[in-house]
Formats: structure tokens, C-alpha cells, sequence
């Protein structure tokens, strides 16, 4: 009897521990499509190319085109390299698995989404992007630099 009353305080310790305060939360806005891009691309980056782990992927909605991208580097000042993607929701299933599809906006990102090991992302480097590189970047540093 005792056995069973210290695995039913056990689980219900354990299920206790996991209700979330959401009175000091802050809501994420990001949409799924581009936490899962994030997600897949900074892995596939830090396992297999640039193994600091320092080295992570940020994502931004940019105001000026209405668009979220994401951006791979170590957060200093001037950080280098810099990979910059434009991230759009796959409405069209095109890219399976993800929904998602990745563009390579930057000569740095375009020339690591040619490695073997990013090539299951099915990163474009071939089309145009609208967005303004440098004021992009600045952007990045801006929110996530700790300087």
C-alpha cells in the first residue's frame, strides 16, 4: 500500500512540475513554419559545418517587406560569417517534409546551402530576394548582438 501511495505522489509531483506560469510569460508570435526552419537549419549548420556553439539561428519578421527571415551567425558586433534566409510558408506541400521553404539571400548563404549536409533543406540560391541585405543584418546585430 505504501508503494503505491509513493507512485501516485510521485506522478502527480511530476505532472505538478509541469504547469506553466503564464502570468510571466511572454507569448512567442513566431509562426511554426519559421520556428521549425530554425530549428532544422541551425542544426544541420551547427552538426556538420560550423561546430560553435555560439554559433546560432535567429529569426526576424523585417517590417519593410512584411517577411520573416532568419539569421545564422555568433552574436558580436560585427559578426562573421553572416548567413542570411528568407523563410516563406510552403502552401503548396512543394517541399516535403517541411512547410516551409528556405532562400538564400546573402554569397555566404548560398555558398554553405551547396554543402552536402544542408542540401536536404532544399535551399533556393537561384532566386532574387527583395530584402535589403545590410539594413537586414543591422537589424539582426540590433536584436540579438548582447551589446
Amino acid at each position: 500500500m505504501k508503494k503505491v501511495f509513493v507512485v501516485i505522489s510521485l506522478i502527480f509531483g511530476l505532472v505538478g512540475c509541469d504547469v506553466k506560469n503564464t502570468s510571466t510569460e511572454t507569448t512567442d508570435k513566431t509562426p511554426d513554419y519559421v520556428q521549425d526552419a530554425k530549428s532544422n537549419l541551425g542544426n544541420a549548420i551547427l552538426a556538420n559545418i560550423i561546430r560553435n556553439p555560439d554559433f546560432k539561428c535567429h529569426s526576424l519578421f523585417l517590417d519593410s517587406l512584411s517577411q520573416w527571415a532568419l539569421g545564422c551567425f555568433e552574436p558580436t558586433e560585427h559578426p562573421l560569417p553572416f548567413l542570411l534566409y528568407e523563410v516563406r510558408e510552403d502552401t503548396s506541400g512543394d517541399n516535403p517534409p517541411f512547410k516551409y521553404k528556405l532562400i538564400a539571400i546573402n554569397g555566404k548563404a548560398k555558398q554553405y546551402a551547396e554543402n552536402p549536409s544542408l542540401r536536404f533543406l532544399k535551399i533556393d540560391t537561384k532566386t532574387n530576394s527583395d530584402i535589403d541585405i545590410d539594413s537586414a543584418i543591422n537589424e539582426f546585430v540590433k536584436a540579438y548582438s548582447p551589446n
